[in-house]
């Protein structure tokens, strides 16, 4: 008997199956990437994470009794970078937007129904609130990390929260371990 359950959010199936499909739509990023990081990683990677959301939304495991059936769920990227995630998730058909503190060169590439969900803004994780989203989006939001709970406490009462930490950040600053003096 297994002790640990896996995939108990995300049927694994449903998720390969959903993680094809997009890396089949939109692979020629990789070949378009005016960015300075790596392509492979950023468009393959960000097109698995949006796989995995769109398996979790469409699975319907987080919509709420009161609301309607039929209902997309709505999306803010906090500190969406170079806004692919943004855009991929937006190309499926959910409402959202991606906000960051500096635009990218590939912003200028997307078609305009994702330019006109890209912002740059300065959040201030103390006090931003993005009222009725279905899901506050951390992926590697670096000091925003330890504040998406809060925010999407924030937002409202069924506002659930996604995060994808890419280093340890604590609410001062970089969390750094302090080795023995």
């Amino acid at each position: 008997e297994k002790r640990v359950q896996l995939d108990v959010l995300v049927d694994q199936q449903k998720f390969r199956s959903e993680y094809q499909r997009m890396k089949n739509l939109y692979k020629h990023w990789a070949k378009d990437w005016p960015e300075r990081t790596d392509p492979q990683k950023f468009v393959f990677e960000e097109t698995g994470i949006a796989a995995y959301l769109v398996a979790l939304w469409k699975s319907r495991k987080f919509h709420l009794p009161y609301q309607d059936a039929d209902k997309t769920m709505s999306f803010v990227d906090l500190g969406c970078g170079n806004g692919f995630l943004t855009h991929v998730l937006t190309m499926e058909g959910f409402e959202g937007k991606g906000i960051d503190k500096q635009q990218r060169k590939i912003w200028d590439l997307y078609g305009e129904e994702t330019r006109s969900r890209l912002f740059i803004e300065d959040i201030d994780p103390a006090t931003c609130c993005y009222p009725g989203v279905d899901w506050v989006i951390g992926n590697h939001s670096d000091e925003l990390t330890p504040w998406l709970p809060s925010i999407a406490r924030r937002c409202g009462p069924s506002t659930r929260y996604f995060v994808i930490p890419c280093c340890f950040w604590d609410f001062q600053g970089k969390f750094n371990r302090r080795g023995p003096q």
